[in-house]
């Protein structure tokens, strides 16, 4: 992690201390009627837009997941090194080459 996205975060994370803190002040000004009410909706209005883009993010991770590797240039498939335990067969290099269908 860099020195600026630690920063970054450092100063994201004081700034939500600060506002959970005002919040704190502000509520206890309150009755207890009141400040339950108002932490419901302010709960409310926090959780929806948080849920929205954990639901984005999730779609978005699932589609990238799902789309095929590329391969590199030149070459006909995948190309991976398969180890196994013991009394198994090792395969030190395997190509596979794909959508060539059955050969006859």
């Amino acid at each position: 992690m860099s020195r600026a996205r630690k920063i970054s975060l450092s100063l994201l994370l004081l700034v939500i201390a600060v506002a959970l803190a005002v919040w704190s002040l502000f509520l206890s000004g309150r009755g207890l009627d009141d400040a339950d009410k108002m932490s419901s909706v302010a709960g409310l209005i926090v959780s929806f837009p948080l849920g929205v883009a954990s639901l984005v993010f999730a779609i978005l991770a699932w589609r990238d997941g799902r789309q095929p590797r590329s391969t590199a240039p030149g070459k006909a498939g995948s190309h991976f090194t398969v180890t196994a335990g013991r009394d198994a067969y090792t395969a030190e290099q395997m190509t596979i080459k794909q959508g060539d269908g059955p050969a006859a």
